[in-house]
């Protein structure tokens, strides 16, 4: 039997056939391409979160009173060293009566240093005038010694040549010596005067300087005075831009107790999360993928410089949706943020590790 050529079809049944058959193979493949893309780059839940780190400060009274005013509002824009808030340390009437008990005790203290300085000068006089009698008891006594002396050196003589008795001798020897001990003695108490006066008066040149101990007392009262006088200014410690205000005017804070929250206007680092169970531990210089989730959506490479060595309760920017909030826990890690990536601080950020 003869070979039989084929049937030819028709170039509308061919197209027909491949729209049926071949086509939707094509646009499923398409289609599923185009959300695996779609979900991997903007929609898949991360493995790994961060919040860029909140850089803030809190201007704090570190004394009682009321606040008298406050010169900034919330997100207003302050610099380091600005006067945020006044502070009456108490109320006028407080006020009046620490005053009053100030200036009384500053009062005491000088009457008290000026009776310690009269009684210092007083001692000094008395000192000094016992120092001058007895340089005058000393002169007399060496009087007496050289006539002593004198009357023993004739007594010797007549003694020798037979003509004194033995004890008139031995007497006069005996007085000529006490005589010599009387000036002796006299000598060494009056160089000790000497040197008491000597120190005393250094004593009373000395004790109006500063390192008296009645002066350092009385200028810290005067220190203490001036600082209850007047108002406590309370100043930004960081530029930035005011994110809370706790208190206003007129209110009454205690010590210790933020008054305004400052925050940063930018951030140099991420805080990230790896969630249970921990499929990978983050090591210090492990190199990280940091992506916005913004549009268009923007990445940078950071490093990871510190490393958790616990597992923290994540917050609710960073929890999963639907998870109990005291099960969802974290190893918390720090990465670096380039500055080429802008963005805000505590906006929510996806990580993943680069190796």
């Amino acid at each position: 039997m003869k070979d039989l050529s084929p049937i030819p079809i028709p170039a509308h049944q061919q197209w027909r056939e491949f729209r049926i058959r071949r086509i939707p193979v094509i646009f499923f493949s398409l289609a599923l391409f185009a959300v695996i893309f779609v979900w991997r780059g903007h929609i898949a839940g991360p493995y790994l979160v961060g919040e860029v780190e909140v850089v803030s400060s809190h201007v704090i009274s570190t004394q009682p009173g009321l606040l008298s005013e406050v010169y900034v509002d919330r997100l207003e824009k302050v610099s380091k060293g600005q006067a945020i808030a006044k502070i009456l340390p108490t109320d006028p009437d407080v006020l009046k009566a620490n005053l009053v008990s100030l200036e009384v005790d500053l009062k005491m203290l000088r009457a008290r240093m000026a009776l310690d300085q009269t009684r210092n000068e007083f001692d000094y006089e008395k000192l000094r005038l016992d120092w001058l009698n007895k340089k005058v008891e000393l002169a007399t006594a060496e009087v007496n010694f050289q006539f002593e002396e004198n009357e023993f050196q004739r007594v010797t003589k007549l003694w020798e040549e037979k003509i004194e008795s033995q004890s008139v001798y031995e007497m006069t020897k005996a007085v000529r010596d006490a005589r010599a001990k009387e000036v002796s003695e006299k000598t060494y108490i009056i160089a000790e005067l000497k040197k008491r006066v000597d120190e005393l008066q250094k004593w009373n040149s000395d004790q109006s300087t500063s390192d008296d101990p009645w002066v350092q007392a009385i200028a810290a009262q005067e220190a203490k005075l001036l600082m209850v006088e007047g108002p406590i200014t309370l100043h930004a410690s960081i530029d930035g831009f005011v994110s809370d205000v706790l208190y206003r005017a007129g209110d009454r804070v205690m010590s210790g107790q933020p008054i305004v929250s400052i925050s940063a206007l930018q951030s140099a680092r991420v805080l990230g999360f790896v969630r249970q169970p921990l499929t990978v531990v983050p090591k210090i210089g492990d190199q990280v993928s940091i992506r916005t989730r913004g549009m268009p959506r923007r990445s940078a490479v950071g490093t990871v410089t510190q490393v958790g060595s616990e597992l923290r309760q994540l917050s609710a920017p960073v929890a999963l949706r639907g998870y109990d909030l005291s099960q969802e826990r974290g190893l918390p890690f720090l990465v670096s943020l380039p500055a080429e990536l802008s963005v805000f601080p505590g906006e929510i950020v996806d990580l993943s590790f680069k190796n």
